[in-house]
């Protein structure tokens, strides 16, 4: 007897550790972000706000800040045209759309050649080597000061505002994570954090007054969103760590900023600017709404790019990726279950598949 009552104490207790266990487990992606909400802020250990985000970030080599720094002090009438304070801002009035063409046209007047409507994406040489100098435009600035003045607490302090310094931000959450995780099949834009002269320094903490971002330029690029068909060549590894990265360290708008190196056919991102329209106020992740709603449209977007893959010529090459990401995405099931358009972009690339491989079919009877 004195057996039988251990051993049905013994099964009580690990019925109550299970049920523990149940408890604590994540049954909501809202759930499992609260769970983790540090972890989406943290940066080599330090959990990052606008004040210390140049502490933690990679700076740039000693020969190639030589040369930036150089560059910044030639330009830094033309930086301090280009990026206004923001006490210079009407917040009454909503920028017109075609402020971005004459933010355009003034960089022309500067002899500068914009690769970008939104940003200014600026090619200049250092070190005899192409990389870009990149910051928001006055555009995009005005409606996150718009949304930071709104939410602003902080008694006589004019609010900041993070649009440039976001992406450095996001480039570093990502870089630690493939370090942590030992992702070798997805590659980063080399990218660091400028000061811009006559502005506050800097190591105070980097906003969108006085500073901007230098990314060094790959000539084998190839934009998915142009050339959607090369999904069809990522590794099925590549695929499941993008959806790790997805989850770890979400961004507003992955589908825009996938890239494949058609040298190596790793996936490279290349921009990590933070949306237009998200506060300073909740610098860098603090959000945890704004993080659910990144991390499925992540999803959503790579799924899309499946889509539009599945619509060329090369559809039945693409289907390996979609069972990939659709596999990997149903081991993650309250992902799937936060947004319902998962679910029917999934169905409709699955019906597009079938149809193509029915007309491929039929073609080849036919040829028969």
């Amino acid at each position: 007897m004195p057996h039988l009552f251990l051993s049905a104490l013994i099964a009580f207790c690990f019925s109550l550790n299970a049920n523990a266990m149940e408890e604590k487990a994540p049954k909501t992606l809202a759930h499992f972000i609260a769970q983790n909400h540090k972890n989406y802020r943290t940066i080599k250990g330090t959990l990052i706000d606008g004040s210390n985000l140049y502490s933690v970030c990679d700076k740039m080599p000693e020969k190639l800040q030589v040369f930036v720094d150089e560059w910044a002090k030639e330009n830094t009438p033309f930086l301090h045209e280009a990026i206004p304070l923001n006490k210079s801002f009407d917040l009454n009035k909503m920028p017109p759309q075609e402020e971005r063409d004459f933010f355009n046209q003034f960089l022309s007047r500067k002899k500068f050649v914009n690769q970008a409507k939104d940003n200014a994406v600026l090619p200049v040489f250092f070190e005899k080597e192409m990389w870009f100098v990149k910051f928001a435009c006055p555009y995009r600035r005005w409606f996150t000061l718009k949304k930071t003045t709104q939410d602003w607490t902080v008694p006589n302090e004019a609010p900041r505002t993070y649009q440039t310094p976001s992406s450095i931000a996001y480039y570093q959450l990502y870089k630690n994570i493939l370090e942590a995780e030992n992702i070798k099949t997805i590659e980063l834009l080399e990218s660091y954090l400028a000061p811009i002269p006559g502005r506050d320094p800097i190591e105070e903490g980097p906003h969108d007054e006085n500073c901007f971002v230098v990314q060094k330029k790959l000539n084998t690029l190839a934009l998915l969103k142009n050339n959607p068909d090369y999904v069809a060549d990522l590794s099925e590894q590549s695929v499941k760590d993008l959806l790790t990265l997805m989850i770890k360290g979400p961004t507003w708008d992955l589908k825009m900023n996938l890239a494949i190196n058609i040298k190596t056919n790793n996936l490279v991102i290349f921009d990590f600017e933070q949306a237009k329209n998200e506060s300073g106020a909740f610098f860098f992740q603090k959000n945890q709404s704004d993080i659910q709603e990144k991390i499925t449209l992540s999803a959503i977007g790579f799924l899309s790019l499946i889509r539009d893959g599945a619509k060329t010529y090369r559809s039945l090459q693409v289907a390996p990726t979609f069972k990939t990401f659709c596999s990997e995405l149903d081991k993650f099931p309250m992902l799937v279950k936060a947004d319902p358009n998962i679910e029917t972009i999934r169905y409709e690339i699955q019906g597009i598949l079938q149809e193509n491989e029915w007309l491929s079919k039929k073609l080849g009877a036919d040829d028969n």
